[in-house]
């Protein structure tokens, strides 16, 4: 898959029901292990292909934006996981795969995991 188009999120847990028509699929949305409901907000880190509408996500490229920076993900993900960004917590300077690799998100049918 091109890395373009392949979406991370971390804390975010949720199940795509494919049986389930489109604006129905999504079940089961958890932050942090709690429920979310239809209030909560996410601000995602897009880079500006996505921001601009690439990959066919038109409500990301008309979103309001909050922050932006000329460097890549990859530079700022650098700055946070090893010194900290400036002005943001400091980072471990480590990546745990345990926490950063885990699978967070089932597709099922007719709530039936597919796989």
């Amino acid at each position: 898959m091109p890395d373009d188009d392949y979406n991370v999120s971390r804390g975010v847990s949720y199940e795509v029901d494919i049986a389930k028509s489109a604006g129905q699929r999504i079940g089961k949305l958890m932050f942090d292990g709690k429920p979310s409901g239809d209030a909560t907000r996410f601000v995602p880190a897009v880079k500006n292909y996505r921001a601009s509408g690439g990959g066919n996500f038109p409500r990301v490229a008309a979103a309001e934006q909050g922050w932006s920076a000329s460097d890549g993900i990859r530079k700022l993900m650098i700055g946070v996981v090893g010194r900290g960004a400036p002005g943001r917590v400091r980072g471990t300077g480590e990546v745990d795969p345990a926490v950063c690799a885990s699978v967070d998100r089932k597709l099922t049918r007719g709530g039936v995991p597919v796989f």
